[in-house]
């Protein structure tokens, strides 16, 4: 610690209140000059001990998180004036995950999708002693964290997008259907042949192609349209028209092709059904004599 100046007037010790006469004879001798005062981080920031957490079964021993001008710092360093101090005593779900070598917000697995390369999210599940938390939770001593990676992604989730059914547009009864039409001719993974249903990977390359039809079968367009045909014991009879031409069942139905079913009774009514209900309705623009 430093000294004060000592002041003497007339070669008698003096204090700045000292009153002076003419011709007075002053002299300052310098005092020692003092040690600068050492400031820790410990002795400003109140810092939580440390504690224990599980990951995954693991033992893991929660510190806090003390930066000085961005570098990672002990308790026990001296401040020193101008420097940056940001303190944080508690730690996140999310960042001793990270600790501990778990993604917070999951793996990514890379791929190659008809030559490009992607990559797909494996969205993890996260448990705090058993129920489930966000990465933002902070654990406290002894919390048991569970991370669970759900990195087995099949080839099905990459090519949903792009395997997303396509349809054949037709009308019935004044309404638009569509049809689904879109066939897969191959997919591979890796140079093998594979299904939606494969495991891909870190790097996996998937080759798909399918086949798109403009024309689909009148069963298949029967089906989309829910149309029921009448019961054994109602003797009922029905035909099936495209744009007004009567067809079978194998015959195709091609975008923007016009469906249409008429139903008839053993006395010669005709009828045409409704889309939405499951009994024929008798219309009577269509009714004819027997």
């Amino acid at each position: 610690m430093g000294t004060f100046a000592k002041i003497f007037v007339n070669d008698e010790p003096a204090t700045l209140d000292t009153p002076l006469e003419n011709n007075c004879r002053i002299k300052i001798e310098h005092g020692e000059d003092g040690v600068s005062a050492q400031v820790k981080i410990d002795d400003i920031v109140a810092i939580e001990p440390n504690f224990l957490i599980t990951v995954n079964g693991k033992d893991f021993s929660v510190t806090p998180k003390l930066l000085v001008n961005d570098e990672v710092s002990l308790p026990t360093r001296i401040l020193h004036d101008g420097d940056e101090l940001n303190t944080k005593t508690r730690r996140t779900v999310g960042e001793l995950l990270r600790l501990a070598g778990y993604p917070p917000a999951g793996k990514k697995i890379h791929y190659t999708l008809n030559g490009s390369k992607s990559h797909y999210v494996c969205k993890p599940d996260i448990f705090v002693n058993g129920e489930r938390a966000e990465i933002s939770h902070i654990p406290s001593a002894g919390d048991a964290i569970e991370y669970v990676a759900n990195d087995a992604i099949k080839v099905g989730e990459i090519i949903k997008d792009e395997s997303r059914v396509t349809a054949v547009k037709i009308y019935y009864n004044g309404k638009e259907y569509k049809v689904p039409t879109a066939t897969t001719v191959m997919l591979s993974v890796n140079g093998r042949v594979s299904n939606e249903n494969t495991i891909i990977e870190e790097g996996a390359e998937i080759v798909y192609e399918r086949e798109e039809k403009n024309s689909v079968m009148v069963s298949d367009a029967l089906l989309a349209v829910n149309f029921k045909p009448p019961p054994a014991k109602s003797r009922m009879s029905f035909v099936i028209k495209i744009n007004g031409v009567p067809v079978e069942f194998a015959d195709t139905i091609k975008i923007g092709d016009n469906l249409e079913i008429i139903l008839k009774t053993p006395d010669g009514l005709e009828f045409k059904p409704l889309d939405d209900l499951e009994t024929p309705v008798r219309n009577e623009n269509l009714m004819t004599p027997a």
